[in-house]
């Protein structure tokens, strides 16, 4: 069975948590491919790149900002932006 975007960002939350930054842009960067408009990978994959300092202003927080207005989710409440 082929997976999802949803089953494929699950990993990332905790890669996040862990500061497993790369990691957890592999996998939002997978989802990615199966649904490029998946808001909850394009905000996981901007926390990622943002924590590891790559850019000041991520453009897929912002992207994943405007497909629903309120992408942070529970899964993203606890992961600062720091």
């Amino acid at each position: 069975m082929k997976p999802d975007e949803s089953t494929l960002h699950l990993p990332g939350v905790a890669y996040i948590k862990r500061d497993q930054l790369d990691d957890a842009i592999t996998d939002y960067s997978a989802a990615l491919e199966i649904d490029p408009r998946h808001a909850v990978s394009l905000y996981g994959r901007g926390l990622a790149k943002r924590r590891k300092r790559e850019l000041e202003e991520e453009p897929d927080i912002a992207t994943a900002k405007a497909i629903p207005p309120d992408i942070v989710s529970e899964e993203f409440a606890r992961v600062s932006l720091k």
